[in-house]
């Protein structure tokens, strides 16, 4: 059985990674495209050869021949698409951040729940092998007690006020509603932990007019785990680097958040060991195991209420940057 796809919005990512990754899955074929403007719709499935577009997400909706749709949308969309969406009776994997509230994820959950479709959001760095590897190693409890842990995930993005990425309304915020969220969905995956409390710091403070451009954060895990995240939109990109400290080595993860081969390495007292992984593409494996979910009936890996947790973790982070103190998160 072929999965049938449409991919509603036309980000960067679509062209670079989705399509390719539709491509290359075997129980997959894109038919629609949704753009807002239908000449720049039909334009591009012309070019890359799709058959229907669409201008509206009630038309989209109303296509029986669409079993999944990929939500690639600025994230002040996610909530409306995919509840409007799920309602028709399609299975959903939506680009993150899930939703810009609390609130607005609930409903997204609820929706799906109510249809009985699949609900995923795109959190594919957990499908890196990298990331798995880092996981595996701490299961198996590698290098020891565990004192805390250190990711970041940084790139150049100069300031744009046309950009939606610098407008909150639309955004939601800077890197760390952006790129910072990966790092705390990753670390949640790695240490299956949930996060107590979140304090932050961010440059320049976020307001109703500004996002921040650089983030950063200390998080309590359950257990007193310890954890920084770091985020920027001010600095070069390093591909993300993840750094474990524990009684018997060091950890370290580099090119965790790219669609690359990483390294992963044990630095212990008597010297340096290189660990093999495996070099997948993160983006063919995220669709395939979507596919996985809709034809087994079974929860995907990064499901709505997964990711709802990530939004709350986030969410906290910008309320100690507004108050400048320690937020406990309330984890319902």
């Amino acid at each position: 059985m072929v999965i049938n796809w449409a991919i509603v919005g036309y980000a960067d990512i679509v062209t670079r990674q989705i399509m390719r990754a539709m491509e290359e899955s075997k129980e997959s074929r894109l038919v629609a495209l949704l753009r807002r403007d239908k000449l720049e719709a039909k334009k591009t499935a012309k070019q890359y050869e799709i058959e229907k577009y669409y201008d509206n997400v009630e038309d989209l909706g109303k296509d029986k021949d669409v079993q999944a749709v990929y939500i690639a949308t600025p994230p002040f969309l996610h909530h409306s698409q995919t509840v409007k969406l799920a309602n028709y009776g399609k299975h959903i994997l939506c680009e993150k951040p899930m939703a810009l509230s609390i609130e607005e994820c609930k409903n997204m959950i609820d929706a799906a729940s109510k249809n009985r479709v699949k609900l995923m959001i795109g959190h594919c760095f957990r499908f890196h092998p990298s990331v798995e590897k880092i996981r595996e190693l701490i299961g198996k409890k590698a290098i020891g007690q565990i004192a805390y842990t250190r990711t970041s995930f940084t790139f150049l993005f100069p300031v744009d006020p046309h950009s939606w990425y610098y407008k909150p309304e639309m955004s939601g915020g800077g890197p760390m509603m952006d790129v910072g969220i990966h790092c705390i969905d990753t670390l949640r995956y790695i240490f299956g932990k949930k996060i107590k409390s979140v304090y932050a710091t961010s440059k320049p403070g976020k307001n109703k007019t500004q996002v921040e451009l650089t983030m950063l954060v200390s998080l309590n895990f359950e257990n007193d785990l310890k954890a920084l995240v770091e985020c920027s939109f001010e600095t070069i990109r390093t591909g993300g680097v993840l750094e474990i400290y524990g009684s018997g080595g060091i950890i370290r993860g580099e090119r965790i958040y790219e669609n690359k081969k990483g390294t992963v390495s044990i630095q212990r007292e008597e010297g340096k060991e290189s660990i093999d992984v495996r070099d997948d593409d993160i983006y063919t494996v995220e669709i395939d195991h979507f596919i996985e979910c809709i034809k087994e009936d079974r929860e995907p890996l990064i499901s709505g209420k997964e990711s709802l947790e990530d939004i709350r973790v986030v969410l906290g982070a910008y309320r100690s940057c507004e108050t400048g103190r320690r937020v406990n998160l309330n984890q319902e």
